[in-house]
């Protein structure tokens, strides 16, 4: 085998012909050089050193035969390559491929199934530089993927989504999975979506996916936007349709700053056919709740299949593609380049390759700061066995090659808020410092480059830049820190190892619980008897039997993917998995979906067991019409323990059936409502004891056995039955209500019909913990079909009823702040924060809720108003352990400001040092401060001011966020055009917050009045910024 020796790049030893055209205006194509393969997918390894794969040694189609893999530091000869056998049983031909931010390895889920078709495979495989070898990772996918994408996650974890079945014409793979290095894959059932990966618009095809500063997942699937929450089991939410014509698979797309995505060229879903290409660009920002998106300027060439790169300065080349999809027709190949400069918005045009780089073809950063653009065909008007190297201008001085930076340090790795050391020789001062992500690319789609600008600092020789303190900025892997002169001349990039924070990992520790491992061969069912395996389970008693979700409609009531299992076999079956990974005494969650067989006889039971949980339950529901989530938790007694499921009554040949088995840990199950309405910060919905809410049904609103209720309140008085939440008019499957004496209070099943067959449990009971009224509270109960819970405030009521419950239904509307059925009561008050499950939540999710889903960590309402005099007035609010804020941050008020002056303090966390403070300068400007007088455990820090001011005597609402990488000032819910970048971790302190003064180095008093203080710790978007006004 093979092995590399990390090598500093040099430009001599890359480019063996002359330059063409080289200037520091157009840059400069190197020579032609030959490549073993076509190069569809290109990784840059951690040595320095090109992973790339797709057709064999005659550019034909698959990678069952040969990879290849390029050292640039020996030159672009034939000595520099090597041409390896695929020695593993798949074809990773059109598979995924990423970096393992672990080991630096090389992770390949799915790809081809190597028998002349395009069908997909299940298999994961794992490349090694070190050794040059291709393995099997001995864990296999829940479904089969041609065309996925993968995305490395916050903490470490990989996240696959799309891709086919069976190429063009499969089936799109509809539930994303991820993968744990220790533990293998698992699916995210509650993320299943059409709207993401279904087969319309060719919606799977490498979907493009980035991680965001708020650390979900935003995604394009063809004319699709859509957040994707990773935890838990998952959630899909919809962002609204891409606009424009610059769409599709033939797009190119780069974050080129973090939550900031450029989209160009394209116009069409698949390889081959449709319009000619678009030269549109498109921006979309998702540095807030909802897509922000805007036209840029156009491209000067359209184009299909083109590649974008972020370069070390953050702009953004855009190489190859075609007007003609994957042809040469229209106005023919681009093959000049262009460069997108995000400051200015303009397009330059570049130097022009000598080949068509079509559809196949791929482009990546070298660590050198120049790039390497190869391929295309495969299939094709030309296959490209070859590649050319670009050297930007940022590398000439008027036709020669400038002195660059040269740096060097020790450091291999570096950690999350930490730094990086580097000794510097340069001619010109350092200007800037950043930080790229190391490249994973195919079908025009880097789905593993990153870009950020560090701070730094400069002492003589020594650099030292800080390490982004968020994982959503810079999730781990490999980056190449470089630094760029005076004009902007980057040296050779160092490379280091930012590593997971945490060898944890948050999600499901089931494998293979959506069952869908096992094909059965007629196309209805497989029956797998005791003593063998059904994927990652065992088939421990009797028989299982494996169900395609059609087989007599029997999936159409709410299964997810493609199968589910019945428990009796027949005979009755018991099946197991060994479940890794647990904490001993940590509580989890366990959630299913089950249902009967219609040939069940009308009822059948089923046992579950782990741990200290034994229960067995009765199902009637059939899976033809309605399939229903249990949810127990259960507490770890091993590190290993066995989950088991076993039929234990029904027809013998068909009883429950079973489907989407997940565990998580109870803090890190998804908390997605299916109603959630009147935020807190939007003022929630205010009641004067003769007025309601009301929102109108959705069949989501129908619960069963396991729910949870939960809003915050505010109470001016108590009365018997006053209604919180209340599903109905007429009649009411369920109520959340308070009681006279201030207790909670859940009603079930009152008044509704008798012919309402789901109905097994009719009456009321109170928490023996009560409320005071006059003060915010939150409220919760929690059923698991067997037992309920009261909180108030988080905390768990120690009256907990043991209570067989099913819930009738209705279509009448939800109403929020009164009880309608059987009387009026009306509550009097406050309602915020209206949130209903339809599962049961563990103690730490409702007591994550208690503390606020907004991160509100003060919250000053007494006294509403407060005038300060300007010279000794303040008001103290005792330190409280959530005012000590990590990484992100929002401060608002609303302000009338008598006079300015610098300094007044509005908001000031501490009284010898700070955190942070909100102030007004002199000129009205707001006005921000970090980490004043060097708080314990600070990083970064400094001042802003706003570029738009206050008017004297006028009332204001100004409000100031970081979100970890940005700050940005609000006055009056306009966001300031003034955005600067820093790299900040707030300190800590034990001191006051202080109202209407700036203590730490001086005492600058507010003169005016302040109101509605708010500190959040979180950035708010700029519409929630708007609804803190109103």
């Amino acid at each position: 085998m093979t092995l590399f020796k990390k090598t500093a790049l040099s430009l001599g030893t890359l480019l063996c012909v002359p330059f063409v055209q080289a200037n520091d205006t157009l840059g400069a194509w190197g020579g032609v050089f030959d490549w073993p393969i076509i190069p569809i997918h290109t990784v840059l390894n951690p040595d320095g050193s090109l992973m790339t794969f797709g057709t064999n040694n005659t550019g034909g189609q698959g990678a069952e035969l040969h990879y290849s893999v390029w050292n640039p530091a020996l030159g672009t000869g034939a000595n520099a390559h090597t041409l390896l056998p695929n020695e593993t049983p798949t074809d990773i031909f059109c598979a995924a491929q990423v970096l393992l931010p672990q080991t630096g390895q090389v992770l390949l889920a799915g790809g081809d199934n190597g028998t002349g078709g395009n069908w997909g495979n299940p298999n994961t495989t794992i490349y090694s530089s070190n050794t040059s070898t291709l393995t099997d990772a001995g864990f296999s996918m829940a479904y089969p993927r041609w065309y996925p994408t993968t995305t490395t996650l916050p903490n470490g974890e990989i996240l696959v989504q799309g891709g086919s079945d069976d190429g063009v014409v499969g089936n799109g793979m509809l539930t994303p999975e991820i993968y744990n290095p220790a533990t293998g894959w698992r699916s995210l059932f509650g993320a299943s979506s059409a709207y993401a990966y279904g087969d319309d618009f060719f919606r799977w095809w490498y979907p493009r996916a980035w991680v965001l500063p708020n650390g979900r997942v935003f995604g394009i699937a063809g004319p699709a936007m859509f957040y994707l929450d990773y935890q838990g089991e998952g959630h899909i939410e919809e962002a609204g349709a891409f606009p424009g014509n610059n769409i599709g698979a033939t797009s190119t797309a780069v974050m080129y700053q973090p939550g900031k995505i450029l989209q160009v060229g394209g116009g069409h879903y698949v390889n081959g056919g449709g319009p000619l290409a678009s030269s549109a660009a498109t921006l979309i920002d998702v540095t807030g709740d909802n897509p922000v998106v805007t036209q840029a300027q156009p491209m000067h060439f359209p184009r299909h299949w083109a590649n974008s790169t972020i370069l070390p300065n953050g702009q953004v080349l855009v190489t190859g593609g075609s007007d003609e999809n994957a042809g040469l027709g229209g106005a023919g190949p681009s093959l000049a380049a262009e460069l997108w400069n995000p400051a200015t918005g303009e397009w330059t045009v570049l130097a022009s390759e000598v080949h068509a780089r079509l559809y196949h073809s791929s482009a990546i950063l070298l660590p050198d700061a120049t790039i390497v653009s190869g391929g295309g065909g495969a299939p094709g008007p030309v296959n490209n066995l070859n590649a050319q190297i670009f050297t930007p201008p940022y590398l000439y001085v008027g036709t020669q090659l400038a002195a660059r930076p040269v740096v060097s340090s020790s450091q291999a790795a570096v950690s999350y808020g930490g730094s990086i050391e580097l000794t510097v020789n340069s001619s010109k001062p350092i200007a800037r410092m950043t930080f790229l992500k190391t490249g994973a690319v195919t079908h025009s789609f880097n789905n593993d480059q990153r870009f950020v600008e560090l701070n730094f600092a400069q002492a003589g020789n020594t650099l030292t830049a800080q390490i982004p303190a968020s994982a959503n900025i810079a999730t781990p892997g490999y980056y190449l820190v470089y630094a760029l002169d005076a004009a902007g001349v980057p040296s050779i990039g160092h490379m280091v190892h930012l590593a997971p924070e945490s060898d944890s990992f948050a999600g499901n520790l089931v494998q293979d619980g959506g069952f869908e491992t096992l094909v059965p061969e007629d196309g209805y069912w497989l029956n797998v008897p005791a003593g063998q395996n059904l994927g990652q389970w065992q088939v421990t008693q009797g028989t299982i039997s494996v169900h395609d979700n059609d087989h007599n409609g029997l999936g159409l009531g709410g299964a997810s993917g493609l199968r589910h299992i019945d428990l009796n076999g027949p005979p009755l079956g018991t099946i197991s998995q060994t479940i890794n990974g647990l904490t001993p005494g940590q509580e989890y969650v366990l959630t299913f979906d089950y249902a009967i067989h219609n040939f069940a006889g009308g009822s059948a039971n089923a046992q579950v067991s782990i741990a200290d949980l034994d229960d067995t339950w009765t199902a009637t529901n059939s899976g033809i019409d309605n399939w229903i989530q249990a949810s127990y938790t259960f507490t770890a007694t091993a590190a290993t323990e066995t989950l088991s499921f076993a039929g234990s009554g029904g027809n013998p040949c068909c009883g429950v059936l079973l489907d989407d088995v997940a565990i998580v840990a109870g803090e890190n199950q998804a908390v997605t409502p299916v109603v959630s309405a009147y935020p807190l910060e939007a003022g929630g919905l205010q009641l004067n004891g003769n007025n309601y809410g009301e929102i109108a049904h959705t069949d989501a609103m129908n619960l069963t056995q396991s729910f949870t209720l939960s809003a915050r309140i505010y109470a001016n008085s108590f009365a018997n039955w006053n209604g919180i939440i209340t599903k109905g008019i007429n009649n009411s499957p369920y109520a959340l209500q308070v009681w006279g004496d201030g207790a909670l209070r859940l009603a079930t099943n009152w008044d509704i019909p008798a012919a309402n067959a789901n109905t097994t449990a009719v009456g009321t009971w109170n928490s023996s913990l009560t409320m005071t009224t006059g003060e915010w509270h939150h409220v919760a109960v929690v059923s698991d079909g067997h037992t309920l819970k009261f909180y108030i405030d988080g905390e768990l009521d120690p009256y907990q009823p043991a209570v067989t419950l099913s819930l009738g239904q209705n279509t009448e509307p939800m109403i929020i702040g009164a009880d309608l059925p059987g009387g009026d009561e009306y509550f009097d008050g406050a309602i915020a924060d209206v949130a209903v499950f339809n599962r049961q939540l563990s103690d730490q999710q409702i007591q994550n809720l208690a503390q606020g889903s907004s991160q509100l960590v003060a919250d000053v309402s007494a006294p509403e108003v407060h005038t300060y005099n300007g010279t000794s007035d303040a008001i103290y609010i005792p330190h409280g352990a959530n005012h000590n804020i990590q990484n992100e941050i929002t401060l608002s008020a609303r302000v009338t400001v008598d006079a300015f002056d610098n300094w007044d303090g509005v908001i000031t966390k501490g009284i010898n040092t700070s955190p942070y403070a909100l102030q007004l300068w002199g000129n009205g400007a707001i006005r921000f401060t970090a980490n004043w007088g060097g708080p314990a455990g600070a990083i970064g820090g400094g001042s802003w001011n706003s570029s738009t001011t206050l008017t004297a005597g006028t009332t204001h609402d100004i409000a100031v966020t970081y979100d970890g990488y940005t700050i940005k000032f609000y006055i009056d819910g306009v966001l300031d055009s003034y955005q600067p970048a820093a790299t900040i971790q707030f300190g800590q302190t034990t001191e006051d917050l202080v109202l209407g003064s700036d203590l730490p180095g001086g005492d600058e008093y507010f003169d005016g009045s302040i109101e509605r203080v708010k500190v959040f710790s979180r950035a708010l978007s700029l519409q929630e910024v708007q609804q803190l006004r109103f």
